[in-house]
């Protein structure tokens, strides 16, 4: 409802005015103050999921994300699975046969083990201003 606010709604996303008086100009307007919206392909929903189970779980069993997406996890995520090793490697995550975990240590940098699996970001971090906000 506010100021920067993002709005997830079933298969999209909306962002309102991030500026006081866009937001403000936007509701008086439209009645709204939504500057942005994104559609998510199948492959976002499907990595929204593993991204939130892993940000509120700190667990991705890997067989529910197969079921309901219809893939083989460790053949879609193989190369997201490969970067987390050196995290694994530092104690932060264990690499599980049917899951991915975090460790109690993991749990500090739970966001960063967790932007491996979003694509976007690596876009994000070729243009000059970010988009998103940093971690640790």
């Amino acid at each position: 409802m506010g100021v920067t606010a993002i709005s997830g709604i079933q298969n999209a996303y909306a962002q309102n005015h991030r500026e006081l008086p866009s937001w403000e100009k936007a509701v008086a307007e439209r009645g709204i103050a939504t500057m942005r919206g994104y559609r998510l392909s199948e492959d976002d929903r499907l990595r929204r999921s593993v991204i939130s189970r892993l940000l509120c779980h700190t667990v991705v069993i890997k067989d529910e994300i197969a079921r309901e997406f219809g893939i083989d996890f460790d053949e879609y995520f193989a190369d997201e699975l490969h970067r987390l090793e050196p995290s694994r490697d530092d104690g932060l995550i264990l690499l599980e046969r049917d899951q991915i975990r975090s460790t109690w240590l993991g749990r500090i940098f739970i966001r960063n083990l967790a932007m491996v699996f979003d694509p976007y970001l690596e876009k994000q971090q070729l243009a000059a201003k970010p988009l998103f906000s940093k971690t640790l």
